[in-house]
């Protein structure tokens, strides 16, 4: 090959190489920006990729069936917890009624009006009718729901929470171990967020508003 041919090859051969490093970077910067970035929340974890949360049987505070078909269309807040809970449930419940009052103040589609399930962890004494009583004092949008045990302990496990209720409870004032966390779903009925306690009213609001962006 003469000297002309040979520089004539390795300039091809240069130029293959450039391009098709370009072509690359390109492909890579096309793909990230294709990429969802993580919204920043605060106090809480965003489930990446979003995780189905699914059940057999359960029952709302109104005696009919709850199934994961009631999830969709809507944002769902979920707190986990028992009626007659001393301490942590209102207090979570009551800060998720404040979240209630300061959204219904904005201008939000009611798509976007996120409902309020408290699933008691504590069937044999949570009723559905007592759990409407209790349930109706944080607001509208508040639902009561519970179930069989292995229900709720499948559901818990999904969430990544727990809780403990005593085998043979005495006397009936028992306390029940759970979780303090409050999980937030999507209008698919996917676990998107888990807030961890303290709980604050303005943190969850922002929060809630940064999703929707």
């Amino acid at each position: 090959m003469s000297g002309g041919n040979r520089k004539v090859a390795i300039f091809r051969y240069v130029l293959v190489v450039v391009l098709s490093g370009a072509m690359g970077f390109g492909a890579y910067l096309w793909q990230t920006n294709r990429e969802p970035v993580a919204p920043e929340l605060e106090q809480a974890f965003f489930i990446e990729p979003a995780r189905p949360i699914v059940w057999n049987q359960l029952v709302a505070h109104d005696g009919s069936a709850y199934t994961p078909q009631n999830l969709k269309g809507k944002w769902s807040y979920l707190y986990m917890g028992y009626r007659s809970c001393p301490d942590a449930c209102p207090v979570a419940l009551g800060v998720l009624s404040k979240v209630s009052k300061r959204l219904a103040e904005l201008n939000l589609s009611e798509d976007q009006q996120p409902q309020y399930l408290f699933l008691s962890v504590d069937p044999a004494r949570d009723t559905p009718e007592l759990l409407a009583e209790y349930v109706a004092f944080f607001g509208k949008r508040f639902i009561g729901v519970t179930g069989k045990d292995i229900e709720l302990k499948a559901v818990a496990a999904q969430l990544g929470g727990i809780f403990y209720v005593p085998e043979d409870p005495k006397p009936e004032n028992y306390e029940v171990g759970h979780s303090d966390s409050i999980y937030l779903m999507n209008p698919e009925g996917q676990l998107r967020v888990i807030s961890r306690p303290p709980h604050d009213k303005e943190t969850i609001v922002r929060n809630h508003l940064e999703l929707l962006d």
